[in-house]
């Protein structure tokens, strides 16, 4: 993290606390509420499925919530709007022939 949003970053790390970290991944402060994630929650066999939003309260030290955002949710992005909704913007993926394949794009709102 950096206190400015674009100079002095930390020294990254894996935080094993948070599901499946190899995978993409977004993260937004909402003023007033703390620090949105989201991403995969699928651990076993690098599919992109069961898309999750969690909040930090405390500088991403630990993630109080959880939402289940879609269970068949891919890659993701997050904006977050003052007037406390968050945005999140990602790929919703179908079986096909054993493959996860792209079906459509959705941007869903998120009352905070």
């Amino acid at each position: 993290m950096t206190s400015d949003g674009v100079s002095s970053f930390g020294r990254p790390y894996q935080d094993t606390r948070l599901p499946d970290p190899m995978c993409f991944g977004s993260t937004v402060a909402a003023p007033g509420f703390g620090i949105l994630f989201v991403n995969c929650c699928h651990n076993e066999d690098r599919q992109r499925i069961n898309l999750i939003l969690q909040l930090s309260r405390d500088d991403c030290k630990s993630w109080s919530d959880s939402l289940l955002i879609d269970p068949l949710g891919g890659y993701a992005d997050l904006a977050f709007q003052k007037d406390q909704t968050a945005y999140c913007f990602y790929e919703q993926t179908i079986n096909r022939n054993g493959k996860g394949v792209i079906d459509q794009l959705v941007l869903q709102e998120i009352s905070l």
